[in-house]
């Protein structure tokens, strides 16, 4: 069974997946992989809400570039 921090790990690194997905050519794209690369493994709570809070502000710039 998975504990909270590795189902939180899952989910952000499937967003992370996500958001690079549709960053093809943008300069947030390298920040993103090296926020997946970072949180591979094991990583820390801390590693995880940094991860967030990036991906929570790339997807509100998305969400207002409409």
């Amino acid at each position: 069974m998975l504990t909270n921090l590795e189902k939180k790990a899952r989910c952000c690194r499937a967003d992370l997946r996500f958001l690079i997905s549709l960053l093809a050519d943008s300069p947030y794209r390298e920040k993103v992989e090296g926020r997946l690369r970072q949180i591979e493994g094991s990583p820390t709570n801390e590693q995880l809400n940094a991860a967030w809070k990036l991906a929570a502000i790339i997807h509100e710039q998305i969400r207002n570039a409409k």
